[in-house]
């Protein structure tokens, strides 16, 4: 145990920069997983405080264009 953790502490040193942008590309991996996911969320439970929400629907009607 004591090699592996030497080995980490070279490799930490030897390779700064390129271990710092591993670990901030991880971050923005999973920021951008994690993104959608609760983005998703809110789109599924907007409106759900009200008493009657499973009754509104979304009515949109398309114009056509005269000119």
């Amino acid at each position: 145990m004591k090699i592996i953790i030497k080995n980490i502490a070279i490799v930490l040193k030897r390779f700064r920069l390129s271990c710092i942008l591993a670990v901030v590309s991880l971050a923005v991996a999973y920021f951008v997983f994690y993104l959608p996911i609760v983005h998703s969320y809110y789109d599924l439970n907007f409106d759900r405080n009200f008493e009657k929400s499973n009754s509104i629907f979304l009515y949109s009607r398309i114009v056509p264009n005269f000119e």
